[in-house]
This record gives C-alpha cells, structure tokens and sequence, in this order.
C-alpha cells in the first residue's frame, strides 16, 4: 500500500507538528464520558453534533462529538469496552502505518467534511461519531487485511473480512436511507482522501492488464 506523493510530501514537512497518541486518547476521553454520564445524567448530550446548537455558538460540539460514547441496551457497557479496545488496537497499528501527523489529517478530514456537510443540509439534525470511527477500521484493515481478529474472543476471523461486513451494512443504511449519504460520504473523507487514488490506480491498472490480455488472445 503505497500513500499518495502528495500526503508524503505533508508528513515530511508537517511531520513534526502530529499529535502522538491521538486514538489512544479518544478512547480515554470516551471512557471518562461514558463514566460521567451515568454519574450526571445528560452531560453526553452537551458534546453532540447538534447542528442548531453548534449554530447558535456552541462550536465545541465539532469536535467533542468524537467523545460521545453509543450505549446499547442493557449490554451497553460490555459493547462498549468492546467497542474501545478494538478502536485502541486499530489506532494504534493506523499510527504505525500513518505516523501521527497523517493520522491527524485523517481524522480531521472527517471532522471538517462532516461539518460542513451537516451545518449545511442538516441544520437541526444530530451527526453521529460512528462513522468516522468507521472509516479508522477501513483503514486498519487496508493496511493489515490479514490480521487476525478473535470474535468474541472464540472465533478467529481476518480484518478484512470484518471491515467488509460493515461496509456491507454502511451501503445498506445509506441504500434505505439515502438521506444518511452525504454524511456517510463526509465521515468516510480521510479514507476517501487516503486510499481512493490507489483504489484507482489498481482498478486502471486491473483494466489496461485485460484490454492486453484480449489483444493478446485477439492476435492470436
């Protein structure tokens, strides 16, 4: 997996200005709030995407909406925990992979297309974090595509495979929700921005090696 020339050229003259550690304090962050919401009920919504609020001035919700743990039912909290140590684990090897400096550009690219795109075709709405989570998955998985995973601790899978189930799911909210997709699109920004030139390249590639190939078969 080769990064485009131009993101290198960033990290070499940027490089120096990435914060270390970013994902792993994420999960802190989200682990604190996920605590502090059951001791003052409420407080969670004082840091979501709320596109009226964030209007009105509270321009803190572009970012602290990262840190809005999901619960779910009654196994919220094991889902959770499960939830943050797989997002540490895929953190941590993206920071590998990235560095910290391209590793902020990524998440921030996601930000920035996801307030945009939310302040303006979704002025009273609120954004959820998961998607841009998502896209941190997308890109663990691009890299280390081989990479065991224990489901449930019992059963091995590869990334890759779990990084397709999601994206399977993530096409079918956006096929039944078409009103979700430029959210979608706008969370998935860093992974666009990242991977997209070498999907392409792949794909040109994929078809000049056919078109050869049926010329090759033609002349024969």
């Amino acid at each position: 997996m080769e990064l485009s020339p131009w993101l290198l050229r960033l990290e070499r003259r940027f490089g120096h200005w990435g914060i270390p550690h970013l994902i792993k304090g994420l999960v802190v962050l989200n682990c604190l709030t996920f605590v502090l919401q059951y001791l003052q009920p409420g407080f969670e919504q004082m840091l979501s995407f709320d596109s009226a609020a964030i209007r009105a001035g509270e321009v803190w919700r572009v970012f602290t909406f990262l840190l809005q743990p999901a619960v779910l039912g009654n196994w919220g909290m094991l889902w959770f925990l499960l939830a943050m140590w797989f997002l540490w684990f895929i953190g941590d090897g993206l920071e590998n992979a990235l560095g910290p400096f391209l590793l902020n550009l990524y998440l921030l690219l996601g930000v920035v297309a996801v307030s945009v795109v939310a302040l303006t075709l979704y002025p009273y709405a609120q954004i959820p974090n998961s998607y841009i989570l998502l896209s941190f998955l997308f890109g663990f998985a691009t890299f280390y595509p081989d990479t065991p995973i224990l489901l449930f601790f019992v059963i091995e899978v590869k990334i890759k495979y779990i990084a397709i189930f999601f994206a399977a799911c993530t096409a079918l909210t956006a096929i039944l929700s078409p009103v979700l997709l430029p959210v979608i699109l706008a969370s998935l920004t860093g992974y666009l921005v990242f991977f997209g030139p070498w999907y392409f390249r792949y794909l040109r590639m994929r078809l000049d090696s056919r078109r050869r190939m049926k010329k090759f078969k033609g002349e024969d």
